[in-house]
């Protein structure tokens, strides 16, 4: 056998190829060099995403949770030994079924009630482990279930979508679940900028379902307006049933641009 030093130690982890170029004592060699990998892997998966999101309400029925994990550059998440729990608003574990797919952990559970009896806070924790055995610390993610509350079955422009023309106002029509309709006083829009900051406004609504915030300046059509704006409703009832829904939508008003020219020569 022979041993090579290197030179400096590894550091990050990722896919590494060793070239070996093999000789006997007559010197006899193979025509090429031979190639061996090996994957350096010190650092556990993380979380990509989970849903329900941590901090978001819930106000539909919710049978199942997921969770999905990135090992970067690694050996990639052992996705049967990773575990995802969750627990009730009293502290007791809620009895599920694992059904993954991919590199996403989800847990399935008989659907929780809509008439009031299982609202609440719900706790889940989620221990990652990868194909080498490195293990993340426990992560903890909460979310509010009121199913009770009223939702947004409509927002204008609409959540996800992309918008080129000036915005003027935000408009979100919402559902009434308790039959008590909705309570207007303690409901409200909270619009977000992208670098975070509230677009100052003017809140309204018609009295029957819908509520309005009209912008105190129409957004700009030269770019400087550009980027990804958050929704934040908070919808309450007559019951004092109250959920924060999020939602966004992006302006752009940026056209696009030549980056790069190729040429091609398709003769002969």
């Amino acid at each position: 056998y022979e041993f090579a030093s290197l030179s400096d130690r590894l550091d990050a982890n990722g896919l590494y190829t060793i070239s070996v170029m093999p000789a006997d004592v007559i010197g006899n060699t193979p025509p090429e060099d031979q190639i061996f990998s090996f994957i350096y892997d010190t650092i556990a998966p993380v979380v990509r995403q989970i849903d329900p999101a941590d901090g978001s309400a819930v106000v539909v029925a919710l049978d199942s949770i997921s969770v999905q994990a990135d090992d970067g550059n690694g050996s990639g998440t052992d996705i049967q030994a990773s575990s995802i729990r969750l627990k009730g608003p009293d502290g007791g574990q809620i009895s599920g079924v694992r059904n993954d797919r991919g590199d996403t952990l989800v847990l399935t559970f008989p659907a929780l009630a809509i008439d009031g009896r299982d609202n609440g806070t719900y706790t889940a924790t989620v221990v990652l482990r990868d194909e080498v055995g490195n293990v993340s610390e426990e992560r903890r993610f909460q979310f509010n279930y009121i199913p009770t509350a009223p939702s947004v079955v409509a927002m204008t422009p609409a959540d996800g979508s992309f918008s080129s023309t000036p915005v003027e106002a935000v408009t979100v029509v919402l559902a009434d679940k308790s039959g008590s309709g909705i309570d207007f006083d303690s409901s409200r829009i909270t619009l977000l900028a992208p670098d975070g900051q509230e677009v100052s406004g003017q809140a309204d609504h018609d009295g029957f379902a819908t509520l309005f915030f009209h912008l105190q300046n129409t957004f700009a059509t030269d770019g400087t307006d550009d980027g990804e704006y958050t929704v934040e409703v908070l919808a309450a009832d007559n019951e004092k049933n109250s959920a924060l829904i999020v939602k966004r939508f992006f302006y752009d008003t940026t056209p696009a641009a030549v980056s790069r020219v190729y040429v091609s020569n398709s003769s002969g």
